[in-house]
């Protein structure tokens, strides 16, 4: 019998790439879409953590709400 450590480091590297995938397959769906920005917007407004949203997974909204707060900083001082 295998130890849970075991176990879970091969699920960990099974579910990855798949994981990568699906989101670059979201991502192409998001780039021809008409409501993108709309999408990424209301994402960025409610605190979506989760999914691809407007193109952009977890990760790059979080970048992009950080980017926009320094900015809006910046501009207020």
């Amino acid at each position: 019998m295998a130890s849970t450590g075991e176990l879970h480091g091969r699920r960990s590297r099974s579910l990855l790439p798949r994981a990568r995938r699906v989101d670059r397959e979201a991502k192409e769906v998001c780039r021809g879409c008409v409501a993108r920005e709309d999408c990424l917007e209301y994402a960025l407004d409610n605190g979506e953590k989760f999914g691809i949203w407007g193109g952009m997974s977890e990760r790059e909204r979080r970048r992009l709400r950080r980017a926009r707060a320094i900015e809006r900083r910046a501009q207020a001082s």
